[in-house]
């Protein structure tokens, strides 16, 4: 499944960027803001509750997506975002200390 730690770490890394730009952060074009704002529509619709309000919650769907996506070769799309994720959190701009 994972060559050495350095597979892990990416994939670790790129789950928390995406639980972090999720949850928090509005994106290019407002892209994830709207996201939210659908996901918020359709759970109200079905009154359920959403996991995007907690970036701890987000993150084990988001961690399934990743998995999934490094199983199937996507090896350099989760590798990008698993450096931008740990970037983040060495600056500390991940919201989350």
């Amino acid at each position: 499944m994972f060559n050495n730690v350095t597979d892990l770490l990416l994939i670790v890394g790129a789950i928390a960027w995406w639980s972090t730009a999720l949850v928090l952060k509005d994106g290019p074009f407002e892209i994830f803001a709207l996201f939210r704002k659908y996901v918020f529509l359709f759970s109200h619709k079905l009154h359920v509750k959403t996991p995007l309000t907690c970036t701890f919650c987000t993150g084990f769907w988001v961690g399934l997506g990743i998995i999934l996506l490094w199983l199937n070769g996507y090896h350099a799309f989760v590798s990008f975002f698993g450096i931008l994720g740990i970037a983040s959190a060495v600056r500390g701009a991940s919201a989350e200390f």
